[in-house]
This record gives C-alpha cells, sequence and structure tokens, in this order.
C-alpha cells in the first residue's frame, strides 16, 4: 500500500539514528523513545509493522483537577477535502491501504473518563474507519483502522467522500478528559 515505505529509511538503521528520526516523526513534547521496532514483510500484501514504546513526560494538561490530551498524536488526519458544489468527474483512488493502530496510555489510578469514549465506525464502497477508547483500569486503549479502497467512484458519492474524511479528522481530534472518581 501507499504506506509500506513511510519508514524504508529507518529499517537498518541504529536506534540512535531511529531516535532522531522518531523525534521529527512524533512531534510530542518531552518526548523519550524507550524501544522502537520495525518489521517489512514483502509479498503480494507487504506490511510494515512499527512499534514504540514511549514516555511523554506531561503529555497531558491539567486543568481544575482534570487531564486532558489527544487520543491520537501520531497517525492523524487535519481535514476532509474541500467540498465541490456540482461535481462532473468521477472520484479516482489511486492506490489503497490498511493503517492499524493501537495505542495504550497509562492513566493516573483514582481518574475516569469525563464523557462516552470514542466509538466511532463507517463503512463506505470506498473506504472502511473504524476508531475505539476503552478505559480498563489506569490503562486506556485507542484502536484505529483505516481501510482505503483503490478505484473509480461515481461523482455523485464525492460527497460522501468528504464526509468519511471529516469523520476520521474528527476522530484522529478527540480530546480525552480525566476527572477525579
Amino acid at each position: 500500500g501507499a504506506e509500506y515505505e513511510d519508514r524504508d529509511e529507518l529499517m537498518n538503521e541504529a536506534f540512535s539514528e531511529q531516535n532522531k528520526a522518531l523525534q521529527k516523526i512524533y512531534p510530542i513534547n518531552n518526548l523519550v523513545i524507550l524501544d522502537y521496532t520495525l518489521k517489512q514483510e514483502k509479498g503480494s500484501k507487504p506490511t510494515t509493522t512499527e512499534t514504540v514504546k514511549l514516555n511523554a513526560k506531561d503529555y497531558a494538561s491539567v486543568s481544575d483537577g482534570k487531564y486532558y490530551f489527544l487520543i491520537n498524536p501520531v497517525d492523524r488526519r487535519e481535514d476532509a477535502p474541500p467540498g465541490v458544489m456540482n461535481r462532473k468527474n468521477d472520484v479516482y483512488i489511486n492506490r489503497g491501504y490498511t493503517t492499524t493502530d493501537e495505542i495504550t496510555y497509562t492513566v493516573p489510578q483514582g481518574y475516569r473518563l469525563e464523557k462516552e469514549p470514542l466509538n466511532i465506525s463507517n463503512d463506505k464502497p470506498f473506504g472502511k474507519f473504524s476508531a475505539t477508547m476503552e478505559l480498563q483500569g489506569n490503562v486506556l486503549t485507542y484502536k484505529r483502522k483505516l481501510i482505503l479502497a483503490d478505484g473509480t467512484y461515481p461523482a455523485e458519492m464525492y460527497q460522501d467522500v468528504v464526509d468519511f474524511f471529516q469523520d476520521i479528522a474528527d476522530a484522529d481530534g478527540y480530546n480525552v478528559a480525566l476527572v477525579k472518581q
């Protein structure tokens, strides 16, 4: 897929060089990479699996005894394609791909989610997207999966494409609020 090569430059680098690059790839304040593994499987469906164990002191902001932080700091979509009135051309997706992310956070003991956890699922002919989070004890787990299918889709579906990517941007921008139990 389109994202398979995204980490090629890190494949055979020493940990110190990988660490330097990861500081740029993941712009998280106070980022300390504790462990990093990268595996690529070649074949008819090539995959790259990246596993990062990190610590980011003061990642969450604190206000009035509540912790606030962005659930997805690493693989985010910021916005959707622009809306177009009366589109005439078909929608063409050149290369399909699948991304799967799982992020676990260790949260302070005695805290709970202030609002309902993120739980979104969107299934369209051109793609599927899901994002969920779950708090079990003091471990918050966020899971995100995006499947984009290559192909040509009718111009009438363009607004569905815009809405699909807007749902992704909204989920990727979800802010967690933790409050004392």
